[in-house]
């Protein structure tokens, strides 16, 4: 039987064959093109806006996802957010500022030091919502669960030579300051200190629901916006509890998923996964015996030792 595509003269469906298997190769070529955009890196990173109001030499270049699996370009903070100038002025706007230097005077009588950068000005006064109004001031967001975990895993890999690990200014990152930012991130040490994500959970019968990409109206007034009726989400994704582990313990980084949720536990020292209760957040977290990334706390909870890494997605 003759291959219409071959033949040039027929027409198939008001076009030639030759004209129907030029279509074909496109279609072809598209789809490898979209396979390449989902689950293969980057090939440029977008330009950032030249207004964008803090100092990008403090931004790692990522690649990762959103919660609905397209890929995201993103600048997430070296480290946990400190105040300076920029960030003090964001929280007198917002009336924060008094509540958060009231919380550091109170530091000591906490079991920490005022000597001890990783706790030092931590904005561990806020929770989980008064933390989004904050970060929108600065134009930017929180990591979900898998930019978090590609966040370390840059890193990670950065330490061991397997990546270039560039700032949001291009300029590579030696491994000294990698290895800096990552012991701030995971060190196995006390004091303890965590950091919340963008993620939030509900629990219902055979089924996990994920919500991400938080944000509030802006129209509102500030006590307002932070009331949890009044939270908004740009994604939502429901996971069968049989498709992830709903156990504590001890996994490995390859046992989460496209999710950033462990799917599996296993004999490890190198991540402990708490798995996601209801009306939780999610946080990273480390102390003197283990790094973890937590799905079990609620959203009200604060310290000094709990802040926010700000996180930023260009596309």
């Amino acid at each position: 039987m003759s291959n219409p595509f071959y033949d040039p003269k027929r027409r198939i469906h008001l076009r030639t064959g030759e004209e129907a298997y030029q279509d074909y190769l496109d279609r072809r070529k598209k789809d490898k093109s979209d396979i390449k955009g989902k689950k293969g890196k980057q090939k440029t990173f977008p330009k950032i806006d030249p207004d964008f109001p803090l100092d990008l030499s403090k931004f790692i270049k990522l690649n990762s996802f959103t919660s609905d699996g397209n890929p995201a370009s993103m600048l997430v903070a070296k480290y946990a957010m400190q105040i300076n100038q920029e960030i003090g002025q964001a929280l007198n706007s917002l009336g924060y500022l008094a509540q958060v230097k009231d919380a550091q005077n109170n530091i000591t009588q906490k079991g920490y030091t005022k000597e001890n950068i990783w706790v030092n000005d931590r904005l561990g006064s806020l929770n989980w919502y008064e933390q989004i109004p904050l970060a929108e001031s600065l134009g930017c967001s929180r990591m979900n669960n898998k930019q978090a975990l590609d966040f370390h895993n840059l890193l990670a890999n950065g330490l061991e030579g397997k990546a270039v690990v560039s700032d949001g200014r291009d300029n590579a990152l030696d491994k000294d300051e990698i290895n800096d930012i990552l012991e701030k991130l995971k060190k196995k040490e006390d004091p303890w200190r965590s950091e919340y994500l963008d993620t939030r959970f509900e629990v219902a019968d055979d089924k996990v629901i994920m919500y991400s990409g938080h944000y509030t109206d802006l129209g509102l007034s500030l006590q307002e916006r932070i009331k949890p009726e009044n939270i908004k989400y740009k994604f939502k994704k429901e996971l069968l509890k049989n498709n992830i582990s709903m156990q504590d313990g001890w996994t490995k980084f390859k046992n989460f998923n496209e999710d950033g949720l462990c799917n599996a536990l296993e004999q490890s020292n190198e991540i402990y996964s708490w798995f996601p209760r209801n009306n939780a957040v999610a946080r990273l977290s480390a102390n003197s015996y283990w790094f973890d990334l937590g799905c079990g706390r609620g959203p009200l909870d604060s310290g000094p030792g709990l802040g926010m890494r700000l996180a930023k997605i260009l596309r």
